[in-house]
């Protein structure tokens, strides 16, 4: 697609960061909160100003909010597309040019050879689309566990003691890895992938690779 092109990367890059300092601008010149000590926690933070006001919670529920909808948005789209191009894989039935047989001859949509096989319900997951629904369930279940605790200390708890204001930021600096490791535990590409790159292999065994993720 083209809005996949390294220059549009790029400008989708280059947003995000501006968003993300643009946001805090206003907190910055004192317009809305201020930066400052907070002794209830003992770390620098975001108190309310001179106006009695406060970004904190906007900032925190938006912080949640937004991910949350870009992983839904995203990886639905993914699994969409994953299951709709190995649909176009699955065994097509014709019925077969005999009488009365007890079995159907199937035209896979990429050959132009009719075998027998397994008839497969249309529209039925199989074994691979829902291991695929799982990771994602996983990766979507894991940013929550991680973000949900620091975005209800910071937005509707009032007061919060340092250690569970600590515990909520160390959940968040917990994403940095988590989602490598679910990838590598749940998809048999990701592990050939990382073992490729720690032995320093060049060629890529491309059959291997297939029959590994059908393995998965």
């Amino acid at each position: 697609m083209r809005l996949y092109r390294t220059r549009y990367l790029g400008v989708m890059i280059l947003l995000i960061w501006l968003g993300s300092f643009g946001a805090l601008v206003p907190t910055l010149l004192g317009v809305w909160g201020k930066f400052a000590l907070d002794e209830e926690i003992g770390s620098c933070s975001i108190l309310k100003g001179e106006n009695g006001t406060s970004p904190k919670k906007f900032l925190f529920i938006i912080a949640f909010v937004l991910p949350c909808c870009a992983i839904i948005v995203c990886y639905a789209r993914i699994f969409f597309i994953v299951r709709k191009a190995t649909a176009n894989l699955r065994p097509v039935e014709i019925p077969s040019s005999a009488g009365n047989v007890n079995h159907t001859t199937i035209l896979r949509r990429s050959s132009a050879r009719p075998s027998i096989a397994v008839i497969h319900q249309r529209g039925k997951m199989t074994n691979k689309d829902r291991k695929l629904l799982w990771m994602i369930l996983v990766i979507f279940g894991a940013f929550v566990v991680c973000y949900l605790p620091i975005t209800i200390f910071k937005a509707v708890v009032k007061h919060t003691n340092s250690t569970w204001n600590i515990f909520g930021y160390l959940l968040i600096y917990m994403t940095t890895c988590i989602n490598p490791l679910v990838y590598v535990l749940m998809s048999s590409d990701y592990r050939q992938a990382y073992t490729n790159l720690f032995l320093c292999r060049k060629d890529w065994n491309l059959s291997s690779r297939t029959s590994n993720s059908n393995k998965t």
